[in-house]
């Protein structure tokens, strides 16, 4: 959709540039209106984004274990605890 919407922007300031150059009053309403697609296709991009970035974080990749996680943190606290004691 990005590329898309890049094209689009690409195609609208060619039509700009006609549309002044000609004088020609439909090659600028052209150009509003592929701006005006360019810009769907730019929203409709964030939003898909947007969404894909959401489901990724509520769902934790396969192979993590965060249980290896919180024991390698449960022994550090006692190693450190250790130490305080011994001294």
């Amino acid at each position: 959709m990005l590329i898309l919407a890049l094209i689009c922007t690409v195609l609208g300031l060619a039509l700009l540039i006609a549309a002044l150059a000609t004088g020609i009053l439909p090659l600028a309403w052209a150009c509003i209106g592929v701006c005006v697609l360019g810009f769907i296709f730019l929203i409709v991009d964030i939003v898909k984004h947007r969404k894909s970035k959401n489901a990724s974080e509520e769902e934790p990749a396969e192979g993590t274990d965060d249980s290896a996680d919180a024991d390698t943190e449960d022994a550090a606290e006692e190693a450190a605890e250790d130490a305080i004691i011994e001294d």
